[in-house]
């Protein structure tokens, strides 16, 4: 039976339903403004962690001087690269080829004798028979030099069938590391030759020693060479350990006062005593009027005589190798000069330049290293 119900009323209960719906409208609202507070707070916190993440990106890659990747395979436009990436080839950004052509430009930057490695390593990452991409290779600076690179990447994302789909890398600049291998181990291998000689030489005189029917004086002669050996190895041994000790920071020097023109003069009659007196002559420069000096003996030994050892390899035989000292103000200047061919005016520059070697034409064409400074 439907309720008949008078205007009045019908005004009243829709004024009553109005109500409701209001209500559940308000209701709705505080609850949907609710969620969304929620949702900027979650949306600021995420930004917040965002940037902190880019912050520390951007330090780590600063330190390592190298630039991250992300590459689709195919390559296309999606493919990202950082702004250190590139440089380390002296472009930017916008010198880079369009999408279709950076493959091809990219292959021609690497070194002809590292592209077939570089070409067989990615191929086998490619087709997926490799989840890391890991290798070192050269790649032609902007300017026309080679620049050693370290590039790793791994698998991002793959396609259904179980292809890479994108790799996500870094880059890095290892040119300085491979520069300090190359002269390491050349140090190494100039280090073994002067072990070498002084180690040949007294096996020899020894042998020779006690050899079946040598006479007593020949016999003191091989010793005393093999003794004069002896001391020179032990003199290239200190220095190696004169050099640790300053590369790791552990040098210490003993400074006393010294009488700078007695100290010169000991250093010349040990030097005439080695077998130098036979090749040149020693000779000696200094005013009689010379002060006291705080200095370390030891070192200032070690440094004249690498210098006069230096002048007697680079000089023809025979010629004289003048040491002096003179006065110049409040300091006393030390020189060693030989009758060489000297040192191109272009060669100056490196004179401070770790492990150089410069060879002249008065001397043995054999590599050597001063293991107290630098032979030049």
């Amino acid at each position: 039976m439907v309720q008949k119900l008078s205007y009045e009323e019908l005004e009243t209960r829709l004024a009553e339903l109005e109500e409701v719906v209001r209500a559940l409208h308000n209701q709705e609202v505080d609850a949907v403004v609710g969620t969304s507070d929620v949702l900027m707070l979650r949306l600021r916190e995420t930004e917040e962690a965002l940037r902190i993440s880019n912050r520390r990106l951007e330090a780590a890659l600063g330190a390592i001087d190298g630039g991250v990747f992300d590459y689709a395979i195919p390559f296309d436009e999606t493919s990202y690269f950082s702004d250190g990436f590139i440089k380390i080839l002296g472009y930017e950004l916008s010198d880079l080829p369009s999408h279709e052509n950076f493959p091809a430009w990219f292959l021609e930057q690497v070194h002809p004798q590292d592209r077939d490695i570089f070409e067989r390593q990615y191929r086998e990452f490619r087709e997926g028979d490799a989840e890391v991409y890991n290798t070192e290779l050269r790649l032609l600076h902007r300017e026309g030099h080679w620049v050693w690179i370290h590039g790793f990447a791994r698998v991002a994302e793959w396609y259904a069938d179980g292809r890479p789909r994108r790799l996500t890398g870094i880059m890095m600049d290892i040119t300085g590391s491979k520069k300090t291998e190359e002269i390491k181990d050349e140090f190494i291998g100039l280090v073994s030759h002067e072990l070498r000689t002084p180690l040949t030489v007294i096996m020899g005189a020894l042998k020779v020693a006690v050899s079946d029917g040598i006479s007593p004086e020949d016999m003191a002669e091989m010793l005393q060479e093999a003794i004069r050996n002896s001391e020179d190895l032990g003199y290239i041994l200190d220095n190696l350990v004169e050099l640790s000790r300053y590369q790791s920071r552990r040098l210490r020097l003993a400074v006393t006062r010294t009488d700078i023109g007695q100290a010169i003069e000991d250093i010349i009659v040990s030097e005439k005593e080695r077998s130098l007196s036979q090749s040149h002559t020693l000779s000696l420069d200094f005013p009689g009027n010379l002060p006291s000096i705080e200095i370390d003996e030891v070192r200032l030994r070690q440094i004249v005589r690498n210098l006069i050892d230096n002048a007697a390899k680079y000089s023809p035989e025979g010629t004289e190798i003048n040491v002096s000292i003179s006065l110049n103000g409040e300091n006393v200047l030390i020189g060693v000069k030989d009758q060489g061919k000297g040192i191109p005016s272009e060669d100056m520059v490196k004179l401070f330049q770790p492990c150089l070697l410069y060879t002249s034409d008065a001397a043995d064409e054999e590599d050597s290293v001063d293991l107290g400074g630098r032979r030049i």
